[in-house]
C-alpha cells in the first residue's frame, strides 16, 4: 500500500509540473508576439492581443505551480477533518482559477475574472494555514515570512482581476511580491545558520507582512500622492528584507565556493540578488519620476531574480521532486550564463528604446536567448541525471 501511495505522489506532482510547463509555454508565446508587435518585428499577432493573461500564467500558473509541485509530498500528509490531503484541494481549487482568470482576461467576461481571482485567493490562504501550521516544523518567524508571501498571493490575485498587472505598474509589483517573499523566506532560513537575532527576525517578519498590505492598498487608492507613498513604503520595507538576507546569506560568505556544485550556486544567486536590486531602482523610478520603466524593472526581477534563483535551486529541487539520483560535480553554468545574457539584453534594450532603435533589436532578441537558456536549463537537469535512477524509476511507475 505504501508503494501505490508513493507512486500516485509521483504521478501527482508529475501532473501538476506538466501543467506548469504548459502555462509556460502558453505564457511565453503571448509574452514573445506582444513584444515582437511593439518593437515592430511583426504586427496583427492574435496572440499579443491576449498579453492581459501573460502575467496570470507566469506568476500564479508557472512560479506558484512550481511551488505547489515542491511541496505536493509535504502537503500530502497535512490532512483536513484527519482524511483529505490539502494538496488535493489545493490542486482542485487553484488550476480552475488559473483559467478561468485567464479566460475572463481573454474574454472579457468580468465574472470569470473575479470567480478565477477568488479560487486563486482561497487557494492562497490554504497555503498559508499549511506554511503557519504548527504541524510543520521549522522556525516559525520563517514560516510568518513564507506566510505573508502566500498572503501576497491571494492580495495579487484579487487585484489582478479588478486591474491588470499590464496597466499598473503597483499590481505588477504586487504580483511579483509573492515570489520574491518567498525567496527571500527561504535564503532567510538558510541564514539562521549565522544567528540571526529575535529582534532583526521580528523586524523581518514585520516587514514581510507589511509589503503586501501596503502594496494591496495601493491598488484600491484612487490618490497618486497616497497610492506613490504606499509604494514607497513598501520598498522600504523590501529592502530591509533583501539586504538582510543579502547579509546573512550562506552565499555571501566567501567570494570563492568550494566544489562545483556550491560555486553554480553562488553564481546563480548573487547574479539573482543584483538583478533584484537592479528592477527595484527601477520600479522606484517608474512611479515617482519617469514613466516608462516598467518592462525593464518587471522582466529584471521575474526573469533576473527569480529564474535565477530557479536555475540556483534545480540540481537539488527538481531530483527531489521527481526522485531521481543526481552527480552534482557535473553541473555546468552555461544555463546562468545566458539566462543573465538575456536579462542584459531585455533589461538594456528596454532603456536604450528610449533614445535608439538598437533597444528594440537588443529586446527582441533576449527572447532567443531566453529560449536557449530553458533549453540549457532542462539540458543541465537531464546531464546531472543517473541513468540508472531514472530506469530504477520507470519501472517504479510502470508497476
Amino acid at each position: 500500500m505504501t508503494q501505490v501511495l508513493s507512486v500516485n505522489r509521483s504521478k501527482l506532482t508529475l501532473f501538476y509540473l506538466v501543467a506548469s510547463i504548459s502555462f509556460l509555454v502558453i505564457g511565453f508565446s503571448i509574452g514573445m508576439a506582444k513584444l515582437g508587435e511593439q518593437d515592430r518585428f511583426f504586427s496583427n499577432s492574435i496572440l499579443g492581443t491576449y498579453i492581459s493573461v501573460h502575467p496570470v500564467l507566469m506568476v500564479f500558473g508557472v512560479i506558484g505551480g512550481l511551488l505547489i509541485a515542491e511541496k505536493i509530498e509535504i502537503m500530502n500528509k497535512f490532512l483536513i477533518f484527519k482524511r483529505l490531503p490539502i494538496s488535493y484541494l489545493i490542486i482542485v481549487i487553484m488550476l480552475p482559477g488559473i483559467l478561468l482568470l485567464s479566460i475572463g482576461y481573454a474574454s472579457e467576461y468580468a465574472i470569470l475574472r473575479y470567480t478565477g481571482s477568488v479560487l486563486i485567493a482561497i487557494t492562497g490562504l490554504l497555503l498559508t494555514w499549511f506554511m503557519v501550521s504548527l504541524r510543520n516544523p521549522g522556525n516559525f518567524g520563517v514560516k510568518l515570512i513564507m506566510g505573508s508571501a502566500l498572503v501576497a498571493l491571494s492580495f495579487s490575485s484579487i487585484a489582478e482581476s479588478i486591474t491588470s498587472a499590464i496597466e499598473s505598474p503597483i499590481v505588477a509589483f504586487l504580483l511579483l511580491s509573492f515570489p520574491i517573499i518567498y525567496i527571500l523566506g527561504e535564503r532567510i532560513e538558510l541564514g539562521q545558520i549565522r544567528s540571526i537575532g529575535k529582534v532583526t527576525m521580528g523586524i523581518l517578519v514585520f516587514s514581510s507582512i507589511m509589503i503586501p498590505v501596503l502594496l494591496f492598498f495601493a491598488t484600491l487608492g484612487h490618490y497618486m500622492l497616497i497610492d506613490r507613498l504606499l509604494f514607497d513604503s513598501s520598498e522600504i520595507f523590501l529592502l530591509i528584507l533583501v539586504l538582510t538576507s543579502i547579509r546573512y546569506d550562506p552565499t555571501t560568505r566567501k567570494l570563492r565556493s568550494p566544489g562545483k556544485l556550491q560555486s553554480f550556486m553562488q553564481f546563480s544567486i548573487i547574479s539573482s540578488y543584483a538583478w533584484l536590486l537592479v528592477g527595484i531602482a527601477l520600479y522606484l523610478v517608474q512611479m515617482n519620476v519617469e514613466s516608462g520603466f516598467m518592462d525593464p524593472a518587471t522582466h529584471s526581477i521575474a526573469i533576473g531574480f527569480i529564474g535565477l534563483f530557479i536555475i540556483a535551486h534545480s540540481p537539488i529541487i527538481f531530483p527531489l521532486t521527481l526522485k531521481l539520483k543526481v552527480d552534482t560535480t557535473r553541473v555546468t553554468k552555461s544555463p546562468i550564463y545566458a539566462l543573465n545574457l538575456a536579462v542584459f539584453l531585455r533589461v538594456g534594450g528596454d532603456l536604450i528604446s528610449k533614445q535608439s532603435e538598437a533597444g528594440n533589436v537588443m529586446a527582441y532578441s533576449s527572447v532567443y536567448v531566453l529560449m536557449i537558456a530553458i533549453f540549457l536549463f532542462f539540458f543541465n537537469i537531464m546531464r546531472i541525471k543517473d541513468k540508472a535512477s531514472a530506469k530504477k524509476m520507470a519501472t517504479g511507475n510502470s508497476g
